[in-house]
């Protein structure tokens, strides 16, 4: 018997539907954490950017923020090019 019989089966596909939900939750929390984690990312970008423009040195900025200073550098070296 088939996958696809075996999902119209009432015991067999009760079970395949809630593999599949539980699945497919778990794919939609993933999603949402790592939607979250970017867009947390990219604001921290940006409020950098902002204090690099407004020439805050590497240190004040690696105190201000949770980055290092050695990550503070690298975003100065790549916002510059």
């Amino acid at each position: 018997m088939g996958m696809e019989k075996l999902r119209d089966t009432p015991t067999f596909g009760r079970l395949f539907r809630e593999i599949e939900e539980e699945a497919t939750k778990r794919g939609l929390e993933q999603g949402i954490e790592q939607g979250i984690e970017q867009g947390m990312k990219e604001a921290e970008r940006n409020f950098v950017k902002k204090l690099l423009d407004k020439n805050y040195t590497d240190e004040e900025i690696s105190e201000l923020t949770s980055l290092e200073l050695e990550e503070v550098s690298m975003l100065r070296k790549s916002l510059e090019n």
